[in-house]
């Protein structure tokens, strides 16, 4: 029976925490989600950048199209429209503006509305899911001293194109001739390869609502 918080390492009592975070299922949820051991104080002090992740992704153009993501999106909604909800929904709302869409090429289709994303907070919860990830596969935690980066496809872009192309052959090429993962109805699927002999080192790409990706680096904390 596992003893220890995959998220802290903390022994003590335990609870079950969703991977990835349950809200990002329709209901009726899946009987087979993955679960992994996490203590309370590490399951409930998520909560609130899980449901970011939720309003993030779901209200993404492109993950609209997935039967999920369109359920989420409402509930995302709601949660926006709740009066607990109005301080995250003035700050959310704040962020909003009007943008100019255009195609790979660079044709202009129009202008739509969109959103500043604190990619901080969805580095928190990606963090939590490769942890989450690793035990699920490797039936250990991550050690200390060691932390998950994450990378998404937006800000991948924005790189100077060097950094960029060094990333993608190192990293991205690599993981795509990986075996695929799923989790229930595709909510998440994803890739991750470890490092030889260097575990618990390791690069995940992970793809949301089969849309929003990200790549995530799981290496040593720096030396001080």
């Amino acid at each position: 029976m596992p003893t220890q918080c995959v998220h802290c390492g903390s022994v003590g009592p335990l609870t079950s925490d969703h991977v990835p975070p349950r809200g990002l299922y329709a209901s009726p949820r899946p009987s087979n989600l993955i679960t992994v051991p996490s203590c309370k104080a590490c399951n409930q002090s998520a909560s609130k950048d899980d449901e970011y992740l939720r309003t993030v992704l779901t209200l993404k153009a492109g993950a609209g199209s997935h039967p999920d993501a369109r359920v989420a999106a409402k509930a995302s909604i709601r949660a926006l429209q709740r009066s607990q909800g109005v301080r995250f929904a003035r700050t959310f709302l704040r962020t909003v503006s009007a943008v100019v869409v255009t195609t790979p090429s660079g044709i202009m289709l129009g202008r739509a509305l969109g959103y500043t994303v604190e990619f901080e907070r969805l580095g928190r919860v990606v963090s939590r899911i490769v942890r989450g990830l690793y035990w699920h596969h490797e039936g250990q935690i991550v050690p200390s001293g060691h932390n998950v980066g994450a990378i998404f496809e937006d800000t991948l872009k924005e790189m100077p194109s060097t950094e960029r192309q060094d990333l993608l052959s190192k990293c991205v090429d690599p993981l795509r001739n990986t075996p695929m993962h799923s989790t229930p109805r595709e909510v998440l699927r994803y890739r991750y390869q470890i490092a030889p002999g260097a575990a618990p080192v390791s690069a995940w790409l992970l793809e949301f609502y089969e849309d929003v990706r990200c790549l995530a680096l799981l290496v040593p904390d720096p030396p001080q």
